[in-house]
């Protein structure tokens, strides 16, 4: 793209979703109604349709101002994409008159970007007739007709003419963005008819004289290489536009979705727009998730995006919601910055309604400021993606093989080969779903016989894509005939993970519909059974036996030629996969003696065969919505980790045994297992995956979950987490056993690499006693702060040890990395402490938090038998700076509680020197900060340890690794020298390690760390 003058120019920016089509969950809660429809529908019919309207025209003035324009330039941008539903120009209704005022908004918009310098795509968002059935059309559930009506397609296209004709010779626009998201009922293909309507609308606004770019939209699951070769056509300044959620639509929430976009899809789009001389937009993005790299990840997009000449506009720019400030996992860049009421269009009155729809131009906004930060970065913080797979980069030319043939069905591609007994299948395809497929069948023709078994083995199966599939089929029809791609069919497959699925289409041109069975992994044997009416869908299991997946009534293609074979597709128009299939019998049998089961069986992981000790791993707790007692072996919370040493780029697959007691209860949650690693300081799911607790085995069964994942870095992180989504589910038990995780056939140790006996002495002491969720303070929206506290046997007062958990300032909490327990052992007292994360709250106010336990902890010192003059503070990483910290906090008015002694190991103690030394932390550092370091020198040395420095620090132990990649060492060589210099007690081990990990909790270690305690800290209970 170039601007008016010829130059090159960078387009990215956002949408201004929610203001000229409305799409009421973007108000969260704040105004009822299911779309702009409904509430259109329903102010006028309350109000009439004039004083209706007006509403509606006080909203749309005061959602989006000049000061969003402000905001939306902070960021970075230079561009707006501003959807607009058509029935801001025209009524819905016969005979579709054009309003008086049409263009009032568009105009609004135009001037308003105009005066702040900012380029506009001007996006129809809904079109006349329904351009899909979603709600951001303006009315959810409704027909799209738009594709079988050439009269709603004339009125579309002559819109365009009306806009085109107004807006030709206005600069500010960059583009027209025709029509979003035409997905029709999400089933159908309608690209025969998309094609044409966008050339025919593309012809149409040229004949007016405009010469704006023109963006021709993706469909779904297809991209946008449907089109062909427009440059023939003799066309100009057009391009496309596709809009990109991986983990959030049709792919898991992992990183691995999000490298397989950039790695497979953006690559393959590429060429396209090569050959076309055209460029893309990416007109709607989010990662929303933090758990797939959050901030981070968008820097990383739109960083993609510019390297690639595409311009990009994420989804969304603004947000509502009832309570105030930015929360996790979001849409937006800014939202309200002041809880908001919530506004009911059928009972409260116009002057109500009214009143809060002018207070949407004054209310205090506030901006996710991590993302901010990410997006303006001189340097993006580092996000390394899993490697991709080595994928075929062609299929062989064979096309047949002991009396298969392979036929390529839709726009699909493949071939074949055949040796000693195993059939490599090469195939690319978008799908085998919806009601109409792309794939690559080897196939042969049905026997006559109807009793007919065909039965394999899915070796293997590369992940071109998370819903690639290898499978056997039934298929009815003729292939090669124009209909075989929509013909009716039934389908064993797997996916990549080892899951299974029985999948079928009842007559031609229906949707699919499929059942999912979880287990795995691979090998899967999988199989179909003809008898006559009906065909039943097999899948093996771990004990030999056949499991029934259902079966499938096909009486009315009694008559109708069909095949047997081997179905494969990528999952990705134009690039291939691999599927190893073996053991191929097609034989005829009696179904009636097969012995079928119901459910899958397992030989290999009987729940008793082993128990797993989970006392090495880390515990999580998740929020209110989430909590429930859920029982696993040994012990644990709402979830349990563990950090595993591993080879990066290595393929690792978690395994599990669970079992529930217990009746199954529809919707009662899931069980989800997760990869994760942490990446640029935060912690990101590499795979992940979720296992519905009503499929479970019961009574005692042992059901076997599994996920499957590259490994990024050296470390890496199983986590299971139990999420309940119902109260009724709250009371199930499940056990936990048989944990592995292997690595090309070969078991890796699921223990930390340390010493023989860590996993027990680093545990709290079953004699302990706990007392959790202690709040010490309440912040704004009732935010609480809590503590768990842990005291050893006998009588106290006790001295304490408040231990403050690592990972960047911003993961975590008390529950993460509670390595301080051992010393309940000799006679401490341990308190685990949460404080605000950066995202939550900059600095100070994490040490505000540290300061405020400590106080609570000293004032309840007697009730919990603790000494209030012997406590000492420690922490690992962002804790021991934390903890330094609060040490400085001693000579501070108003402090309540004093710190004898300082454990900190590997921290940070010179922020500035820090954000200079690893660029990969810059983004951790400025998020604590509040801003871009630059911006915040006075906050940055403020916050350092090192700036703090005097003889009256008290004594402190440092531990650093020599070979600590975080967190250099100089960090605490410098901080030392600065104490002794002041004349402070200081102690510095060096040790033969990285960021913190097994060799700083030996046996040798702890006993250093507890006499460090009994010196500083002297205490009349000797260590046993």
């Amino acid at each position: 793209m170039v601007d008016p003058s010829g130059k090159p120019v960078t387009l990215r920016g956002c949408n201004l979703g929610n203001w000229l089509a409305i799409e009421t969950w973007m108000l969260g809660g704040t105004i009822t109604g299911k779309d702009q429809g409904h509430l259109t529908d329903i102010l006028r019919q309350r109000f009439g349709d004039g004083p209706g309207y007006a509403l509606l025209e006080t909203y749309r003035e005061h959602y989006i101002t000049a000061r969003d324009f402000e905001l939306v330039k902070s960021f970075g941008f230079n561009i707006v994409r501003v959807p607009f539903d058509y029935r801001l120009l025209q009524d819905e209704t016969a005979p579709f008159a054009m309003r008086p005022d049409a263009f009032k908004w568009i105009d609004r918009a135009l001037d308003l970007a105009e005066q702040a310098g900012v380029y506009v795509i001007v996006d129809m968002h809904g079109v006349p007739a329904g351009q899909s059935n979603q709600h951001h059309t303006g009315r959810e559930n409704q027909t799209p007709e738009i594709w079988d009506d050439p009269a709603a397609q004339q009125r579309f296209i002559d819109l365009w003419i009306m806009i085109a004709t107004r807006y030709k010779d206005r600069s500010v626009i960059a583009a027209y963005d025709l029509v979003n998201e035409p997905y029709a009922d999400y089933k159908t293909d309608i690209t025969s008819t998309l094609r044409p309507l966008m050339f025919k609308t593309f012809e149409a606004v040229r004949a007016t004289g405009d010469k704006h770019v023109m963006f021709f939209p993706g469909a779904l699951g297809r991209g946008v290489t449907f089109y062909g070769d427009v440059r023939a056509k003799g066309y100009d300044q057009f391009a496309f536009t596709d809009h990109y959620y991986p983990g959030l639509f049709g792919s898991p929430s992992t990183l691995a979705s999000h490298a397989h976009v950039m790695q497979r899809d953006f690559p393959a789009a590429q060429r396209y727009l090569d050959a076309q001389r055209a460029p893309m937009l990416a007109g709607e993005f989010n990662v929303v998730l933090d758990r797939t790299g959050g901030e981070l990840m968008m820097r990383k997009y739109y960083d993609e995006f510019a390297r690639r000449g595409w311009m990009a506009t994420m989804w969304s720019y603004k947000m509502l919601k009832r309570d105030a400030g930015v929360q996790g996992d979001n849409w937006y860049m800014v939202t309200n910055g002041e809880p908001l009421p919530a506004v009911d269009i059928n009972t409260d009155s116009r002057e109500t309604i009214e009143a809060y729809f002018k207070s949407l131009s004054t209310i205090p906004l506030v901006a996710d400021e991590p993302l901010r930060i990410a997006l303006t970065s001189p340097t993006a913080p580092p996000l390394e993606l899993p490697a991709p797979i080595d994928l075929p980069k062609s299929a062989p030319t064979a096309q047949s093989a002991n009396g298969w043939t392979g036929v390529a069905v839709g726009d699909a591609g493949g071939g074949l080969e055949s040796k000693e007994g195993r059939l490599t299948v090469i195939a690319s395809g978008s799908d085998v779903f919806g009601s109409g497929d792309n794939f690559y069948f080897v196939q042969r023709a049905a026997a006559s016989n109807q009793k007919q078994l065909m039965t394999a083995q899915v070796d293997g199966l590369l992940e071109s894509g998370a819903y690639a599939k290898a499978g056997v089929m039934i298929r009815f029809g003729k292939p090669g005939d124009k209909s075989y791609a929509s013909a009716p069919c039934v389908m064993v497959n797997v996916f990549p993970d080892g899951g299974v699925a029985l999948l079928s289409r009842a007559s031609a041109g229906a949707a699919a519909t499929e059942t999912k069975r979880y287990p795995g992994p691979l090998p899967r044997r999988i199989g179909l059974i003809r008898d006559g009416a009906r065909i039943i869908g097999l899948a093996g299991d771990d004990a030999g036996n056949w499991i029934n997946l259902g079966e499938v009534d096909v009486s009315s293609l009694a008559n109708q030629p069909a095949q047997f074979g081997f179905a494969t597709t990528s999952q990705q128009s134009g690039g291939f996969t691999r599927a190893e299939f073996s053991k191929v019998e097609l034989t005829t049998v009696d179904p009636a003696k097969l012995k079928l089961e119901d459910k899958f069986q397992s030989a290999k992981h009987a729940a008793a065969e082993t128990s797993v000790s989970w006392n090495s791993w880390g515990s999580i707790k998740l929020g209110s919505k989430e909590k429930g007692d859920f029982n696993f072996t040994g012990g644990g919370d709402s979830g349990v980790w563990q950090d595993v040493t591993v080879k990066p780029g290595e393929a690792y697959r978690f395994s599990i045994a669970v079992t529930r007691d217990g009746a199954a209860v529809k919707d009662s949650g899931a069980v989800e297992l997760r990869l994760e690693a942490t990446l640029a300081g935060k912690q990101v799911a590499i795979a992940s995956r979720d296992f519905d607790l009503d499929k479970l085995e019961g009574d005692g069964g042992a059901s076997v979950l599994s996920i499957q994942g590259r490994a990024a870095i050296e470390t890496l992180r199983p986590l299971i987490r139990v999420v309940p989504k119902a109260e009724h589910g709250r009371n199930l038990s499940l056990r936990f056993d048989n944990v592995s995780l292997t690595s090309g056939g070969a078991t890796v140790s699921m223990q930390r690499a340390s010493a023989s006996g860590v996993e027990d002495e680093m545990a709290v002491p079953r004699d302990a006693i706990a007392r959790r969720d202690l709040t010490y303070a309440s912040r704004e929206r009732n935010n609480e702060l809590k503590l768990d506290l842990f005291l050893p046997p006998g009588d106290g007062p006790f001295p304490l040890v408040t231990w403050i958990h690592g990972c960047g300032w911003h993961l975590g909490d008390r529950a993460s990395w509670t390595h301080m327990n051992f010393a309940l052992r000799s006679g401490f007292a341990v308190a685990n402490i949460d404080c605000r994360l950066s995202q939550v709250a900059p600095w100070p106010a994490q040490i505000d938090d540290c300061g405020a336990a400590l106080d609570w902890l000293t004032a309840n010192a007697s009730t919990y038998q603790l000494d209030a003059n012997r406590i000492a503070a420690a922490g690992e990483s962002a804790g021991g700076h934390l903890a330094a910290m609060l040490a400085i906090r001693n000579t501070s008015a108003g402090s309540r509680g004093k710190i004898r002694a300082v454990i900190d190991l590997a921290s940070p103690t010179d922020l500035a020197s820090l954000h200079s030394q690893r660029p990969n932390l810059t983004h951790a550092i400025d998020q604590l900060l509040g801003g871009p370091i630059a911006a915040k020198t006075a906050t940055a040395k403020e916050a350092s340890p090192i700036a703090h420095v005097s003889s009256s620090f008290p004594p402190i132990l440092i531990l650093h690794g020599a070979k600590d990649p975080l967190v250099p060492i100089s960090q605490s060589n410098a901080f030392a020298e600065a104490l002794k210099k002041a004349g402070a007690n200081v102690e510095l081990l060096t040790l033969d390690a990285g960021h913190g990990g097994a060799e700083f909790w030996t046996e040798p270690m702890r006993a250093k760390l507890i006499a460090f305690l009994h010196r500083t800290l002297p205490n009349e209970q000797k260590s046993p």
